[in-house]
């Protein structure tokens, strides 16, 4: 009974540390996908401080063509 005892609690143990239907294949593009998640996020953020001072030089350009042609 002993015996049948260390195969069950080896076979438990085998189980326990890798079991079956579990790979970690799928675990490498979880992680690439949550990096292009945080690229993105960080792009996002970042564009609108990048653009801000062509975006007002060209808003400033048409305000003030605007003005000279008695528009606004």
């Amino acid at each position: 009974m002993a015996k049948w005892a260390g195969v069950v609690n080896q076979r438990v143990r085998k189980l326990l540390d890798h079991p079956p239907g579990r790979s970690e294949s799928g675990q490498d593009l979880v992680e690439y996908a949550l990096m292009a998640g945080f690229v993105a996020l960080a792009a996002a953020a970042a564009i609108p401080y990048a653009v801000e001072g062509p975006m007002r030089c060209i808003y400033e350009a048409a305000v003030n063509l605007l003005q000279q042609s008695g528009g606004g």
